[in-house]
């Protein structure tokens, strides 16, 4: 099923939805079940449906809220998506962390900022 999160190549179709959640679930060892880390994958894919790679995550984050007509406020969400990363699986976290960062493990690099970041950076080279 195409989606408007799709990028198209001659070889092959990529869902930008599934290269999220494999980044989101399989590298960094976020919970799918956590509603911090589906504000977080959609997060990530508005941002990048927009084309914004110069981006404050307030701002963005307050726009991404309202558009989607999310019943939970500002400070709930983005709570609930630092709540996700805090809880990431650390086993996983820390032996995948090169592939999605390109540097050695540092929980500096863990902000809603920088994964967003380094996804969108991903994507583009997906494209």
């Amino acid at each position: 099923m195409k989606t408007e999160y799709d990028i198209s190549t001659k070889e092959k179709e990529i869902s930008c939805l599934e290269l999220v959640d494999d980044i989101l679930y399989g590298k960094l060892g976020l919970k799918p079940s956590n509603g911090g880390t589906k504000y977080l994958r959609d997060l990530i894919l508005y941002i990048y449906a927009k084309n914004n790679y110069e981006f404050c995550v307030e701002n963005e984050l307050r726009l991404f809220i309202k558009e989607k007509n999310l019943k939970c406020n500002f400070k709930t969400v983005k709570s609930k998506i630092v709540y996700a990363i805090n809880n990431a699986r650390k086993e996983c976290l820390e032996k995948n962390f090169y592939y999605v960062f390109k540097s050695d493990y540092n929980f500096y690099y863990l902000s809603i900022k920088n994964i967003v970041n380094a996804i969108i950076c991903h994507l583009d080279k997906k494209q």
